[in-house]
């Protein structure tokens, strides 16, 4: 994924934290998360892109309110081929605006 916030990792980095809306940029989210927290994305209202590389979603940990507070139907979410209907039922997943094949 990449978002545009200061994220903080578990110590071992397989667990996504938080990320905190105070800054503008671009983050990439590194492959050893392996568990993103509960609300991680909360508050985050400038997000305009979520880019997913998790073809199996069901064998990622993913939080319910991933995005608390976020006006979903604002953001595109890019996924992997063949996996927008993973996504699209995933509670966490839906409402975006658009979900797009990123190949």
């Amino acid at each position: 994924m990449s978002i545009p916030l200061f994220t903080f990792y578990s110590k071992d980095k397989t667990m996504l934290l938080v990320c905190l809306p105070c800054k503008t940029g671009e983050v990439e989210i590194p492959d050893s998360v392996a568990w993103i927290g509960w609300s991680a994305f909360s508050g985050c209202t400038g997000l305009r892109e979520v880019h997913c590389r998790m073809e199996n979603i069901c064998e990622v940990g993913v939080s319910h309110d991933l995005f608390d507070g976020i006006d979903k139907s604002q953001v595109v979410l890019y996924v992997p081929t063949g996996t927008e209907k993973k996504y699209r039922g995933h509670p966490d997943f839906q409402g975006f605006k658009e979900i797009l094949v990123e190949r």
